[in-house]
């Protein structure tokens, strides 16, 4: 502890009274007192040397009673880290500025702290000091400057009485660890793996939540830390975001991703080429090496002219002796192709839903919340204090430490396994009942100059319930700033969007009919062709899955260029002709899938079957029951009728519900206002963003496009709808398209992540 009675000396009637604590005009018109120091006091502490006083203010704060606020967030009657009971206690807080310097020659920035540090002193020093609330204000005073404690010193930290806390809030960089399951990175998408193979081809692959990716984070952003002691032997540790120092009107929180462990990564990445060299030739990559290895023998061996074939053949060869050696080359290629890949794409993902994340955190939110033995927080006492993580993080997912997880980076967990995307809602949903959901969130945060850096958070969607099956689809529109906004108030030109398509549905026993649906609906949102859904339905028919209780999700991501450029093509399109005939054949694709139908069990037939009844609809959208019926009828009669489609389409029985072509638009009697408020929404967004229109008037804009994200066939049809957009822009590739399926114990969750490459 530090004697600083010299350094600030009380003046006046504000520390010097005899009042009690619990007096509630004590400090009524002074709270909190400022006092200054004519000098520094240093406190070393190895390779960083910190100064209170000279020009470095201290401010005490009385709190005293229920409603009395603390800007920092970590003291209240109830729901804070500190709470304390007025009837009693009253709180002495003690936040001063504070600088520092390096002791030896390395910089303060590579020691996790802002270079300007030692200049300015905006970092600050936080003592939170309890008393009985029936002692005098002077005496209390006097005895906490006298026995100072501050987060710098552990053995200060050792002797804080009990619900007493100490703080550092700084502008710095925060170094963490974080670990991924591979299946998790899988499902952010796999589209752009490869580009060498001759013709597009559905990968197939399978990992368990073992699989984990270990990468390092650094944030350069206000990190406070916080220590309260708990009892005499444990301690509540935070790393919490704060409000921004930043001065500047356009620079926001930077964050940096790299992998860890390189050594590990290559045996992983290795591990993976080859559940991708499985995929695509049902041979391991060790049989594929040991027949490239001796290519030209292997060549006349029957039992290993069929690899040879399959490998010819991805990359579009003729089975020609001259061809073998190009093979061989080939492969080496397209397996330093396929690792480099990964790694990028991991980067990307991770990095990408990272940012996302970071920014949904609100400023005073715990990144890290952990309570520890005092004794055990010694041994980290000194990462912590500099904001880096990576050794505590290490040691409690080892499980050599003894500790109590509150909270790390929203979760409540170490490892992100689930594949489910980070953060996302869908599957931690509760579903008690089916019903419509909307949110609308913005996560706000302000600069010294009160420019603004603003997150939004839009969702609408459904969850359902039926037996023991649920599910849920979704629309979320993600709208983030790299940068604090160069006014006061952020215009929409400002904002990066990006839009989430997601289906999720829990089936508690697949049969082969529900996974070939499964299927076709990979195939309606371009995530696989029609004839590698037949290969696996092949494949899968007496696997393992069949018959087991499994989640499935289908996801469509547009970044931000994408989408933008997407968004302009339909704006300048506008509701005309092509965007019409656009949505006729994505709502035709989008219908049900029914195998007994051959003009319905695949995507290609329904568009060429049911996309001109749909334009019929859109031109006359409110004819009489049964009218709608009659249409497709007709045009099913003219192909034939092929398993007598048309009379399940006149069978007034099958118009209640969604499978036929009137059942459809009777379930569905917001359809052509969607459609047409989705366009004209576009339009409108379109036109803020090129005004530089104040970000508020987006909501006008999101309250039409939102509507076609209410219903599963809706939102069935968008994706489909805006896929083809992406193709005509020749963006497809730049889609995140993600197919999953999770079977398996909750301890070991298996993942097959579907993707086309």
């Amino acid at each position: 502890m530090e004697n600083l009675s010299e350094l600030f000396i009380p003046t006046g009637e504000l520390l010097l009274t005899t009042k009690l604590l619990k007096d509630k005009d004590l400090m009524a018109n002074d709270n909190p007192a400022p006092l200054s120091a004519g000098k520094s006091y240093p406190i070393e502490t190895g390779d960083v040397v910190f100064s209170i006083g000279a020009n470095a203010s201290l401010d005490v704060k009385l709190f005293n009673d229920e409603n009395d606020n603390d800007e920092d967030n970590f003291l209240a009657t109830k729901d804070k880290p500190i709470t304390f009971d007025t009837a009693n206690t009253a709180y002495l807080k003690y936040r001063g500025a504070i600088t520092a310097k390096a002791s030896g020659q390395v910089s303060l920035e590579n020691l996790g702290f802002n270079a300007d540090f030692s200049v300015t002193g905006g970092a600050k020093h936080l003592y939170y000091s309890g008393h009985n609330n029936t002692e005098s204000i002077n005496k209390a005073f006097l005895f906490d400057i006298s026995h100072f404690k501050t987060i710098f010193r552990f053995e200060d930290v050792e002797n804080l009485e009990v619900n007493n806390a100490l703080a550092l809030l700084v502008n710095g960089t925060l170094n963490a660890g974080l670990s991924v399951s591979w299946s998790n990175i899988f499902s952010q998408s796999l589209s752009a793996l490869t580009n060498q193979l001759k013709t597009p081809l559905t990968l197939d692959i399978n990992i368990g939540p073992q699989l984990t990716a270990a990468f390092n984070v650094s944030i350069k952003d206000d990190f406070f830390y916080f220590i309260k002691k708990i009892d005499k032997d444990n301690c509540l540790v935070s790393v919490r975001k704060a409000k921004s120092s930043v001065a500047s009107g356009n620079i926001g929180a930077s964050i940096g991703i790299s992998f860890a462990q390189p050594d590990v990564l290559q045996t992983q990445l290795f591990d993976l080429y080859n559940k991708v060299i499985q995929s695509l030739t049902a041979s391991t990559a060790t049989e594929v090496e040991q027949v490239i290895a001796n290519i030209e023998s292997a060549s006349a061996d029957p039992t290993k002219k069929v690899l040879i074939a399959k490998l010819l053949g991805l990359f579009g060869l003729q089975n020609i002796p001259e061809n073998l050696q190009l093979l061989v080359s080939k492969l080496h290629d397209f397996e330093k192709d396929i690792k480099g890949n990964l790694q990028k794409i991991a980067l990307a993902n991770i990095t990408f839903s990272f940012k996302v994340e970071y920014s949904r955190i609100e400023e005073n939110t715990e990144l890290l919340s952990v309570s520890l033995p005092t004794a055990v927080l010694k041994n980290y006492h000194k990462d912590l204090l500099r904001f880096r993580t990576g050794n505590l993080l290490q040691d409690m997912r080892k499980n050599t430490i003894p500790f109590i997880l509150n909270t790390y980076l929203n979760e409540q967990k170490l490892v992100v396994e689930r594949s489910f995307g980070f953060g996302l809602k869908l599957f931690n949903m509760s579903i008690i009942s089916s019903k419509d959901y909307s949110t609308r969130k913005r996560f706000i945060r302000t600069n010294l100059t009160q420019n603004k850096q603003v997150l939004i958070d839009n969702t609408a969607g459904y969850t359902w319930s039926l037996g023991k099956a649920q599910g849920s689809w979704m629309g979320e529109l993600c709208g983030t700033m790299a940068n604090f906004s160069k006014q006061v108030i952020p215009t929409a030109d400002e904002f990066d969007f990006s839009l989430t398509l997601n289906m999720i549905q829990k089936d508690n026993k697949m049969s082969l009919n529900d996974f070939k649906s499964y299927l076709d609906t990979a195939v309606l949102w371009s995530i696989m062709k029609q004839e590698d859904a037949n290969a696996f339905a092949n494949k899968y028919a007496g696997s393992e899955i069949i018959g087991q209780e499994v989640w499935i999700e289908h996801k469509l991501i547009f970044p931000d260029n994408t989408l933008k450029l997407i968004l302009q093509q339909i704006d300048i399109i506008g509701w005309s002709n092509i965007n019409i005939d656009t949505f006729c054949f994505a709502m035709a694709a989008s219908m049900s899938y029914l195998p007994d139908f051959v003009l319905r069990a695949s995507k290609q037939e329904r568009q060429n079957t049911y996309a001109g009844a749909w334009k019929t609809f859109i031109q006359n959208h409110e004819l009489d029951r049964g009218q709608y019926a009659d249409i497709i009828a007709s045009v099913i009669d003219e192909k034939g009728n092929p398993d007598n489609l048309s009379a399940f389409e006149t069978n007034s029985s099958n118009w209640t519900f969604g499978d036929s072509f009137e059942g459809v638009i009777r379930s569905n009697p917001g359809l052509f206002d969607a459609l047409t408020d989705f366009i004209n929404g576009i339009i409108d967004w379109n036109n803020n963003i090129a005004q530089h229109t104040s970000f508020d008037r987006l909501d006008h804009s999101y309250n039409k496009i939102s509507g076609i994200f209410k219903q599963s066939f809706y939102l069935k049809t968008l994706g489909c709808f805006l896929l083809t957009h992406a193709e005509r822009l020749n963006l497809t590739k730049d889609v995140k398209r993600i197919f999953t399926i999770s079977y398996g114990a909750a301890d070991n969750k298996q993942v097959i992540n579907f993707a086309m490459i």
